[in-house]
């Protein structure tokens, strides 16, 4: 989890790296659409952040994938050298 301050979301798994999108815990559901978001990237081996990048428009984020790596990495986690994710 972000913590009790932050609302996380949107995970997508990719040779062992975590991105999600993570944003302020808003009060009012309609303050939803005007909160600043970010993605971060998380390695899950060495259980460190590796970044966190602002998005260039407001809003939460619903989901995260990879299409480019394979069709499931929005469910499952892929890998790239992994024939069809």
């Amino acid at each position: 989890a972000a913590g009790a301050r932050y609302f996380s979301k949107g995970l997508a798994v990719v040779d062992d790296i975590a991105y999600l999108a993570v944003a302020l815990r808003q009060r009012a559901a309609v303050e939803r659409n005007f909160a600043a978001s970010e993605v971060a990237a998380f390695d899950l081996l060495r259980h460190v952040l590796l970044w966190r990048r602002p998005l260039p428009f407001p809003g939460l984020v619903n989901s995260l994938t990879a299409p480019r790596v394979g069709p499931g990495c929005s469910w499952r986690a892929c890998a790239t050298g992994a024939a069809g994710g």
